[in-house]
């Protein structure tokens, strides 16, 4: 049996826009699975459906006025892996994400600028906090390269066309 896997860029913030998008996919019997990793810039919508439901979706989503653009549609002859499974590879995504990391390192690099400003501290703890900042979204951007690699190699181990 087939499965179509499709990959949607969205612009899903909040819990309120995660349930809008819960009960679109709900009308739809042939969607298996989702996922939708907030931690991802692109906050990136992932279905699995035994059908390709592509545009149907997309124009659900439109009308319901939620904006997102189609980043990949893969068919595959094998069962999708499970979530269970991406989980025992450490593979787990954040589906709501208020409290950032990368938002409060900023938000102490902006508090630490501040506190410069009015005297309060010295322009050394600025820059270890600008350090520390900048450290965040290196690691950030490895782990994201290592995740998206680990995807792909899941993909072609499981046969994706």
């Amino acid at each position: 049996m087939n499965h179509f896997i499709i990959i949607l860029s969205t612009a899903i913030n909040s819990s309120m826009e995660l349930n809008q998008m819960q009960s679109i996919i709900a009308r739809f019997k042939n969607i298996i699975s989702w996922t939708c990793d907030l931690s991802d810039e692109d906050n990136v919508l992932r279905i699995v459906s035994s059908e390709n439901v592509t545009s149907k979706f997309m124009k659900a989503l439109d009308e319901a006025g939620i904006t997102s653009h189609v980043m990949e549609v893969f068919k595959t002859k094998n069962p999708p892996l499970t979530q269970s499974f991406y989980n025992h590879l450490g593979y787990k995504q954040q589906f709501i994400g208020f409290t950032r990391p990368e938002y409060l390192l900023e938000k102490a690099t902006n508090n630490a600028l501040l506190l410069f400003n009015s005297r309060m501290a010295t322009y050394l703890e600025v820059i270890i906090a600008q350090n520390n900042s900048l450290q965040n979204e290196l690691e950030m951007a490895e782990i994201k390269r290592d995740r998206l690699n680990a995807v792909i190699d899941l993909y072609r181990s499981i046969g994706v066309e």
